[in-house]
């Protein structure tokens, strides 16, 4: 199949032009005249441009990179399992590979053509390595830092052994990343979330961070964090995750949404409280006393063990030692909470993670 093909095949005309118009493929006045065969072939040729590609393409992870490459083995074709379905739906997020509707990931054969023979060369896995794990701290920060300074930035970039970048180094990185796939800007002084380039949305999240420090994770967080929207491996969630799975025997699957979920609620700051309240509404309730108990304890050192945007990544069992905690600031939200899991209000199909939460976040 080529590149064209699967687009005429899986976009209708309004979602194509919608599409083309965010990656910069056509204008929006320019998609209006055009017939969806068209659009989709002048899509097509714009993604397979190799400087295009090579761009899109540069900024996956290690992992992604690993998958990729098994798909442009000859004839290769992956029916993933079912824990590489988060990875899957992140490379299928750059455009060119697809998931089918039989849940197979497929790789046009034009876009194996022009990655093999233009792309793909030494110093595209060069960059390729570097720019993948700053789409990774620019995940992070944007989660529990929002405004970041230039140099705290290329600090949590060098936590990582063997990354170390300059600020010129970075700028060059950040011009790589195309804008639709981070919704992090560089202002040239700060890194700075999207949604708080507005004055007053920044200002009153920098009054509720006070003069915390920056806190700086193991460079194992920040992939944890990426690969899960929380940190799996933390002590307490992972208690958590044993007693749901032991105690209640609740699946996997919902397991993962109650740890993405408290984690959700505890990095803006909510509190245990808040959070249980919510997962009673939502019909999670345990008629035993003391497993009701225990659910709840185990729920409160969560929180104390969760990184936190308003504590600028530190987690409140440790934010004593940098700083008094200071909970008097206004906390920045806006509209009806969307847990990570949940359908993507945009219509997508996917989870809101693997969607418009991942640029939010980024």
């Amino acid at each position: 199949m080529l590149l064209k093909e699967w687009l005429i095949e899986n976009y209708m005309k309004e979602e194509l032009a919608d599409y083309a118009g965010v990656i910069g493929a056509v204008s929006s006045e320019e998609a209006e005249q055009m017939e969806a065969s068209d659009l989709a072939e002048k899509t097509a040729a714009f993604l397979l441009q190799p400087e295009i590609m090579r761009k899109r393409l540069g900024v996956m992870t290690d992992a992604q990179e690993r998958l990729f490459d098994r798909l442009t083995e000859e004839n290769m074709i992956y029916n993933p399992a079912r824990q590489d379905a988060d990875l899957v739906l992140q490379l299928a997020e750059m455009d060119y590979a697809f998931l089918s509707r039989d849940d197979v990931l497929v790789l046009p054969d034009d876009v194996k053509e022009v990655f093999r023979s233009e792309v793909d060369t030494p110093d595209f896995r060069r960059t390729r390595r570097m720019t993948g794990w700053l789409m990774e701290c620019l995940w992070y920060a944007g989660a529990f830092y929002a405004v970041v300074p230039a140099d705290t930035m290329l600090r949590l970039y060098a936590v990582r052994p063997g990354f170390r970048a300059n600020l010129a180094e970075m700028r060059e990185l950040m011009k790589g990343i195309p804008q639709d796939l981070t919704e992090m800007y560089f202002t040239g002084e700060n890194f700075i979330v999207a949604d708080y380039m507005e004055p007053d949305r920044m200002e009153a999240l920098l009054k509720e961070q006070g003069d915390h420090t920056y806190c700086l994770p193991d460079w194992h967080e920040i992939r944890d964090y990426w690969d899960n929207q929380y940190i799996s491996e933390n002590a307490a969630y992972k208690a958590l995750q044993e007693f749901l799975t032991g105690g209640c025997g609740l699946e996997t699957d919902r397991v993962d949404e109650l740890l993405s979920e408290a984690w959700a609620e505890f990095e803006i700051g909510d509190t245990a409280e808040q959070f249980l309240e919510k997962a009673k509404e939502a019909g999670f309730v345990l008629t035993d006393p003391a497993q009701a108990k225990r659910f709840e304890d185990l729920v409160k050192q969560c929180r104390e063990n969760t990184r936190m945007l308003p504590l600028r990544g530190a987690m409140p069992c440790e934010a004593a030692s940098l700083k008094v905690v200071d909970n008097s600031g206004t906390r920045v939200r806006s509209g009806k909470k969307i847990y990570p899991n949940d359908p993507c209000p945009c219509g997508s199909g996917k989870k809101y993670k693997q969607c418009c939460g991942r640029d939010k976040n980024r």
